[in-house]
C-alpha cells in the first residue's frame, strides 16, 4: 500500500470543519480532520502531496516528522488521523487497538448547550451586537430559558451538560475589563440555579467562563456556585498564565477545568506538574495529534488528573477522540457541541447512529470505523468539497 494523493476539504458547516483524505494505490482511503477553520494554500498542499507520494501510510511518525517543514501543525494533525485510519485498515484493527487497547466499550458524552439556545458563531455574534445596541437583556439568557433548554437536552439521554455563563448582558460595566458587576454575578448564579433545579441532582453540570474573568471575580463565581455541585468550572481565568490558574484552583472548592487552547504535551506540562487544574480538556485535534493527546493524558494520569476532551468537530475527529478516550484510563467525558445540528448523525453511513442517548459506542471496525456519507457532507459546503 502506497500513498497516491492527499485531498483537503473546504470548510464544512457553521464551525468550518476541515477534512483530510489520503488515497492509496490499492483503492483504500484514510480520513482525518484538521482543527476548525484550517486554511490551506495551494502551495502548501502541493508540498504535502509531494512529500507523501509513494510512501507507506504505516510509517506514521517518520512521515509526520518529514512534514514539519512542509505544512503547518494544524494540517499535520489531520494527516496523522488519516494515516492512523489507513494503518488500522491495513492491519484490520480498530484505532483503539493501535493505541494499546480499550478500557471501555462506550464513551460518555456531555452536551455543550450554551444557554437558552444552542451556540453557533453567527447567531452568537448577532446576539452580542443586539445587546450592545439595544441595552436590553435577551430572553435566551434568562434563567427560565436556561432551564427549558436543559430539560430538552437531558431528554436525549445525556448524563452531563454544560452551559456558558459569560453571556452578553447589559449589566456589564466595562466590555474590556475582566471584572464582574453585582448584577452580572447575580445573573450567573440565577442561571446556574435554574439549570440545576431543572436537571435534578444526578445529572452532572459544568459551566464555562471562556477565560473571561480576573482572579478575584473568578473566585467569587466559584464560591457562589458551590451549592450547585458542579462537575467543573471551566476556564475561569485565561489559561496560559499557570500561576493565576493555580491560584484559582487552590482556592476554589469546585473542580477547575482548562486546556482547550493549549497545544502539545509541552503546552500542558507546567499546568499538570504544578497541578493548576483538577481536570484538563485537550482539544481534538487542535491540541495535537491523537497520539500526542494520549501522551498528554498519560502525563495527567501521573498526577491523578482526568481528561475531558474539548470537541466541536465533525463525526471524523469525534470518532478519533472516541478511540482515544477508550484507550486511556483517566477519561471523564467527551464534549458534544453539535446539538443545534440535527443533521450531524446523518453525515455517517456507518456507524449509524454515531451518537445515541448521550453515548457513542467504541467502533470495532478497522481504523476509525467510520464510513462518511460524502453526499450528505457536500450539502454543508459552499462549493466543491475538495480543494484543487
Amino acid at each position: 500500500m502506497k500513498i497516491t494523493n492527499v485531498n483537503i476539504s473546504r470548510h464544512i458547516g457553521p464551525f468550518g470543519w476541515c477534512l483530510v483524505q489520503i488515497d492509496t494505490d490499492d483503492g483504500v482511503s484514510g480520513i482525518g480532520e484538521a482543527p476548525l477553520r484550517t486554511t490551506v494554500q495551494p502551495e502548501e498542499l502541493g508540498r504535502v502531496r509531494a512529500a507523501l507520494a509513494g510512501q507507506s501510510p504505516l510509517n506514521v511518525e517518520p512521515l509526520l516528522l518529514s512534514l514539519q517543514r512542509q505544512a503547518n501543525p494544524a494540517i499535520i494533525n489531520g494527516i496523522e488521523m488519516a494515516l492512523l485510519d489507513l494503518s488500522g485498515k491495513q492491519m484490520n484493527a480498530p484505532l483503539w487497538a493501535i493505541l494499546g487497547g480499550k478500557y471501555r466499550n462506550r464513551i460518555r458524552m456531555y452536551s455543550d448547550s450554551h444557554a437558552g439556545i444552542d451556540w453557533d458563531p453567527i447567531g452568537f455574534a448577532n446576539r452580542v451586537r443586539e445587546v450592545q445596541e439595544t441595552g436590553q437583556f435577551l430572553e435566551v439568557y434568562r434563567p427560565e430559558a436556561f432551564a427549558r433548554h436543559a430539560r430538552e437536552v437531558i431528554q436525549h439521554g445525556f448524563t452531563a451538560i454544560k452551559f456558558d455563563i459569560d453571556f452578553p448582558t447589559p449589566t456589564r460595566y466595562d466590555m474590556v475589563d475582566r471584572s464582574l458587576s453585582p448584577a452580572e454575578l447575580r445573573g450567573i448564579v440565577d442561571a446556574v440555579a435554574a439549570v440545576r433545579e431543572a436537571i435534578g441532582p444526578d445529572v452532572d453540570l459544568a459551566i464555562d467562563c471562556h477565560a473571561r474573568y480576573n482572579v478575584a471575580d473568578a473566585l467569587r463565581i466559584a464560591y457562589e456556585v458551590e451549592p450547585f455541585k458542579l462537575m467543573w468550572l471551566e476556564d475561569p481565568v485565561p489559561p496560559r498564565n499557570v500561576e493565576t490558574m493555580a491560584k484559582v484552583t487552590s482556592k476554589a472548592r469546585v473542580p477547575i477545568c482548562t486546556g482547550e487552547s493549549l497545544q502539545g504535551r509541552h503546552g500542558f506540562q507546567e499546568l499538570v506538574t504544578k497541578q493548576a487544574a483538577d481536570i484538563i480538556q485537550p482539544d481534538t485535534p487542535r491540541s495535537g495529534s491523537i497520539r500526542e493527546i494520549k501522551r498528554i493524558a498519560e502525563l495527567a494520569e501521573m498526577y491523578h488528573i482526568s481528561i475531558a476532551p474539548h470537541n466541536m468537530t465533525s463525526p471524523v475527529a469525534t470518532l478519533a477522540a472516541v478511540h482515544l478516550c477508550a484507550a486511556v484510563p483517566n477519561f471523564l467525558a467527551l464534549e458534544f457541541h453539535c446539538g443545534g445540528m440535527p443533521w450531524w448523525n446523518d453525515l455517517a453511513i456507518r456507524p449509524k447512529p454515531i451518537l445515541d442517548r448521550g453515548y457513542i459506542l467504541v467502533p470495532d471496525a478497522p481504523g476509525l470505523g467510520l464510513e462518511l456519507d460524502f453526499d450528505a457532507v457536500r450539502e454543508h459546503v459552499n462549493g466543491p468539497l475538495w480543494l484543487e
